[in-house]
């Protein structure tokens, strides 16, 4: 009788393998979508990973070489040494995170068929398989890994609060190199702060609950992650300052920039134009009250339309009026600033950027310089936005499966296929690469992918919706008996992290620029899956506890 447990723990085992394998080989019939005139986007991430490639760390300084966080160019260049294909690596990078995960729940779920489920639900998410927006070389498909390794760590670290360090150490590496990972990706991480402080703290409360060693051993291995994290971020910090004469990690944190576009955003002049900070005429009233600004107004015309074609479709203002959409102004900034002569080093940027906003705050404090705060009304736009927003998500909307053509000069198209590894979606009235019968073979993948995904849509709402009526009766239930559940505590981190970024990109659709988009939520479609298994696990543990799913003290 004591062999059936363990053969059925093979059988999941063997189940979770063979539906990863299934998934890995059905999303290699997607070719990745390249865009070659992403030159602050997919193209740059292609291009730094190719300097990291040959020894030359982010290759030499130019306005976008610390635009961008850059572990994903580290992760790009990975993969290339590794000899695996990079949108293979990404997916092999999520099912591990959705495997740490799983483990990280072990000590609380005894059974290997729900843990098995709970690793399916987040490993066929459709979003890691869409191909129209997360077939770009973005990094987004990063995001989701390393935040569902945070969370891992933290639950970890909770549920075994009560074993020897030796056990724990493992766990708090991996918090840590995940967090720095996170750190490292983008220069957004706020959206994530209240789930880490949640689980952290339950942590934390947990651990003293036990004992006051159990707390400093918890509180330890938590200063063990901190100092893990730091040591990436640290060394990264040390090559920008030896490469480009900088301290710091990416340009995008840097508080003289972040000054100076604060700055020139005070200065009102010329008509209120939705998702325009900085209008045309305000730059003109900058450039005649300031040197600095002088310098850099003639500088927007990167193109016979200059920035403000590439910022029409956020504008919706006809080109010639020359109005500049917030989505692009920050790279219009810095491209301006370049072509002025003040980017040859990142220590030059950052003494322009820091007189630059020295001179127009000073403009602006004096009153040579009309300042103003934005008129429009903008927290019903945030409202509705974050409805629809909501609704976006956990409808998990535009998913497809089908890459659309890559696009691109041929060298830039090569670029993309020597570091990626990748065969690319052809270009618009080009044939695959491969031959008819792999060909073939490829569109019936993706047609398989389209039909999955079209069918785990409904599937999916069906249950985030059902995960929200049982927290609602859960709560009720708690209340009345007065005994929460580490499974609830999950379950609120990953709502609020989730509800945090939906309400962060639908004021910042009210007030600067569009970002309904499938690549900007690509982080919380794992979390949300994350809030589901919880509630579901919750509910199990606290309607049918002869299943022994709640461990105990959770």
């Amino acid at each position: 009788m004591s062999t059936l447990p363990a053969w059925r723990s093979r059988a999941w085992l063997a189940l979770a393998l063979v539906l990863t394998f299934a998934k890995l080989w059905l999303a290699r019939g997607a070719g990745l979508y390249a865009i070659g005139s992403a030159a602050d986007n997919d193209r740059l991430y292609v291009e730094l990973a190719h300097h990291l490639v040959h020894g030359n760390w982010l290759g030499p300084y130019t306005e976008l070489t610390l635009a961008k966080g850059p572990f994903y160019p580290l992760f790009i260049a990975a993969a290339f040494g590794l000899g695996v294909p990079l949108l293979l690596a990404q997916q092999f990078f999520y099912a591990a995170a959705c495997a740490l995960f799983v483990r990280a729940l072990r000590p609380a779920i005894a059974s290997a068929g729900a843990r098995c489920a709970i690793y399916l639900l987040l490993l066929w998410n459709p979003m890691t398989f869409d191909a129209a927006s997360m077939g770009r070389v973005l990094r987004q498909h990063v995001y989701g890994p390393l935040v569902l390794m945070i969370v891992a760590g933290l639950v970890a670290l909770y549920l075994r609060r009560n074993e020897p360090v030796r056990r724990q150490a493992a766990w708090a590496v991996l918090l840590g190199l995940a967090a720095a990972g996170f750190y490292l990706t983008g220069d957004t991480v706020g959206w994530l702060a209240a789930a880490v402080v949640v689980l952290g703290g339950a942590g934390v409360y947990g651990a003293a609950q036990v004992s006051r060693a159990t707390l400093q051993r918890t509180a330890g291995l938590l200063g063990l992650a901190a100092v893990v994290a730091a040591l990436p971020v640290l060394l990264v910090c040390g090559e920008n300052r030896r490469n480009y004469g900088w301290f710091g990690t990416c340009e995008a944190r840097s508080p003289d920039f972040h000054d100076a576009y604060a700055a020139m955003q005070r200065v009102r002049v010329g008509p209120e134009l939705r998702y325009v900070p900085v209008t045309h005429e305000a730059r003109d009233a900058m450039a005649k009250t300031g040197i600095m600004f002088a310098k850099l107004q003639p500088q927007f015309a990167a193109s016979p339309t200059g920035w403000a074609g590439s910022a029409e479709y956020l504008t919706r203002v006809d080109v010639p009026a020359d109005q500049i959409g917030g989505g692009v102004m920050p790279g219009a900034l810095r491209a301006a600033t370049a072509r002025a002569g003040y980017h040859h080093d990142a220590g030059q940027a950052r003494y322009f950027y820091k007189h630059l906003a020295q001179e127009l705050d000073q403009a602006l404090d004096t009153g040579k310089l009309p300042e103003g705060s934005r008129v429009q009304p903008w927290v019903g736009a945030a409202a509705a936005n974050a409805v629809s927003f909501a609704d976006f998500v956990v409808s998990f909307s535009r998913f497809s499966a089908r890459p659309p053509p890559s696009t691109g000069s041929a060298d830039e198209l090569n670029l993309f296929r020597d570091v990626t590894g990748e065969r690319l979606s052809p270009p618009a009235g080009e044939l695959d690469v491969v031959g008819a019968a792999e060909y073939l073979q490829n569109v019936a993948r993706g047609d398989r992918l389209q039909v999955i995904g079209k069918t785990l849509r409904p599937l999916l709402l069906g249950l985030i919706l059902l995960a929200h009526g049982l927290v609602l009766a859960r709560l009720v239930q708690v209340v009345r008996q007065r005994r929460w559940t580490f499974a609830l505590t999950l379950a609120a981190a990953a709502w609020c992290a989730v509800a945090g970024a939906v309400l962060k990109d639908a004021v910042i659709e009210a007030t600067a620029y569009p970002v309904l988009s499938i690549v900007a939520f690509a982080p919380l479609y794992p979390l949300l899956l994350v809030f589901v298994a919880a509630v579901l696990w919750d509910a199990t543990a606290a309607w049918y506890p002869r299943r022994k799913v709640d461990a105990p003290g959770s």
